[in-house]
């Protein structure tokens, strides 16, 4: 790893080539649509799909699915082209990679492959609202967002998709009203989003490279941090339009302490970006890691507020009052 905001092209540097075997794409221009990466959780990926399909937003979409799955033979039919094929869906596009990619590499073909102004991310174990699509629109339309992310609030849900927590972010005590303006310093203090159910600039995604295998398995923090820092981006509140699914399965605390040493990398690399005195933001730093720590197990398994809350007083006084000067501090 060398640095965060050194840009690199992750996308047409794919390492293998994504086949279309089944659906037609639209001649017309399409504003949106939803990319769905998928690599074996068919019984969860029918229901990603089923919410991407029963969209009640009212204009023309596209669902892009990127198979990751391999087999020697692309003419194969597996379970999940059969099931898009049963379903008749003139949505849907069905992409097969030549060979497996990895996820990341996926996660970039999924967005590019959607050919549209935006695209939403759906992870193949999770799920969107039905009102995703409507939602996000209407915030671009009335904002006049072109370039900036639109980041959510996200629920949590089980195997068997049931609510295990509803996460606003407007319970945080950084959080105040219901639309935030996005800067690099929210993300030097949490990650707000991973960046599924939410609305992104396919030319500007393009731009910043996508997502860095190099990254993994933070890319998605890495890619949000680097994307707000040059086009900026709004947090709607009060709004749960993604539901992130949390089993046994995926509550892997190796992961997760992979991550927490990948963000303090992220931190500090942010740290020449935001103008603030390095002892102010090593202490942060610091404090933001010792709490991740500790809750470790406790975030993945949904019985806590995600992120974690530093319990230094101090630093959080500290962060409240520099909160007010978030608009120029970076």
């Amino acid at each position: 790893m060398k640095d965060l905001f050194e840009i690199k092209d992750n996308i047409f540097s794919a390492p293998y080539k994504s086949i279309l075997k089944c659906g037609i794409p639209s001649e017309e221009s399409i504003e949106v649509s939803i990319s769905i990466p998928v690599y074996n959780s068919f019984n969860y990926f029918v229901r990603a799909l089923n919410s991407a399909i029963h969209q009640t937003y009212k204009e023309k979409y596209s669902i892009i699915v990127v198979d990751n799955n391999f087999e020697e033979d692309l003419n194969v039919v597996n379970k999940y082209e059969q099931f898009i094929i049963g379903l008749n869906c003139d949505k849907i596009l069905y992409y097969k990679n030549e060979k497996n990619m990895g996820p990341i590499y996926n996660f970039n073909q999924a967005a590019y492959l959607s050919n549209s102004e935006y695209f939403v991310m759906c992870h193949e174990d999770d799920e969107l609202s039905e009102d995703c699509l409507e939602k996000l629109i209407e915030f671009k339309n009335k904002h006049s967002v072109s370039n900036e992310l639109i980041l959510t609030s996200n629920t949590i849900i089980d195997e068997k998709s049931q609510i295990k927590n509803s996460i606003f972010n407007k319970k945080s005590p950084l959080c105040k009203g219901n639309i935030r303006k996005l800067h690099l310093w929210d993300f030097f203090l949490s990650s707000p989003s991973n960046g599924c159910g939410c609305l992104i600039n396919r030319r500007a995604f393009v731009e910043i490279g996508g997502y860095n295998p190099d990254y993994r398995p933070s890319a998605d923090y890495a890619m949000l941090s680097l994307y707000v820092y040059k086009y900026g981006g709004f947090l709607i509140c009060n709004e749960n339009l993604y539901r992130y699914r949390i089993t046994n399965q995926n509550a892997s605390n190796k992961v997760f302490y992979t991550c927490i040493e990948r963000d303090e990398f992220y931190r500090n690399c942010m740290k020449r970006k935001i103008r603030i005195p390095n002892f102010i933001l090593d202490r942060i730093i610091k404090a933001n890691k010792a709490c991740h720590t500790e809750f470790a197990e406790k975030i993945w398994l949904g019985n806590i507020l995600h992120p974690a809350p530093l319990k230094e007083k101090i630093i959080m006084e500290i962060i409240s009052k520099l909160n007010n000067l978030r608009h120029i501090i970076g």
